[in-house]
């Protein structure tokens, strides 16, 4: 569902990305790595926010080349940013709605779509309170529901569980999986755990490009009996991989 063939950002003088090389079907795919890796640019230029300077994307078949082929997956696709941005005055329904409107749904649909999804990530309850005064953690939560309002077919996430409680995390994480099974996830985090219970696939990107394709087991298996910091073996995984290409 999204196929990246020698991606390239750069900003300034500084090189962001280099060389990414990247093909990922329908599943649910970590971007994992240190702050300041690459990830948040990667995930910005899936969802069409940031142009890439070499390379290509394609996502759903359309290439990110055309303007049209580009309008066309917008609509298609999920996204919530690290920092999404709403109008303080929406109540979360209104908030959601307003994002199906925007990707183009139909008006008779997207009530319906609405509730759906507040109610898939339990915040149904707060659906007429005011955004402003929702606390962060149901903000962020309302920013999942948007991403998901049109079931769309690709869904790009940011650092998706900041402020989210364990509870939280643990059912959002079970949601992914369901939504994983007919769609292409991609998550972008520094959270080894969210990896860990959430992933099929872990891409580990550090200093803007990628060092290792792997999944969770092979990770754990990795960091089982390596002395290095970590509570858990897949932290150790990730910590051991990180250093042997650095």
């Amino acid at each position: 569902m999204i196929s990246i063939d020698s991606l390239g950002v750069r900003l300034g003088r500084s090189e962001i990305l280099r060389d990414i090389d990247l093909d990922l079907p329908a599943g649910v795919h970590g971007l994992l790595g240190p702050n300041g890796a690459g990830k948040t640019t990667l995930i910005r230029v899936l969802a069409s926010t940031l142009r890439h300077d070499t390379g290509s994307v394609e996502v759903l078949g359309r290439s990110y080349a055309k303007g049209e082929d580009m309008r066309w997956v917008r609509q298609r696709l999920g996204y919530l940013p690290q920092a999404a941005a709403f109008h303080r005055g929406f109540t979360a329904r209104e908030y959601v709605e307003y994002i199906g409107w925007l990707r183009r749904m139909p008006s008779s649909d997207i009530p319906l779509a609405a509730d759906r999804a507040l109610s898939r990530v339990d915040l149904i309850e707060r659906a007429d309170t005011k955004m402003r005064k929702l606390s962060g953690g149901m903000q962020r939560r309302a920013g999942l529901a948007q991403a998901i309002v049109n079931d769309p077919q690709v869904l790009l996430l940011d650092e998706p569980t900041a402020g989210l409680d364990p509870e939280q995390r643990v059912q959002f994480r079970a949601l992914l999986r369901e939504l994983g099974a007919d769609s292409c996830v991609v998550i972008s985090t520094h959270l080894v755990e969210d990896v860990a219970h959430a992933c099929d696939t872990v891409t580990l990107i550090d200093g803007g490009r990628i060092v290792d394709r792997s999944t969770p087991e092979r990770l754990a298996a990795l960091g089982a009996d390596a002395d290095l910091p970590g509570d858990s073996a897949i932290e150790r995984g990730y910590t051991a991989t990180l250093r042997v290409h650095r």
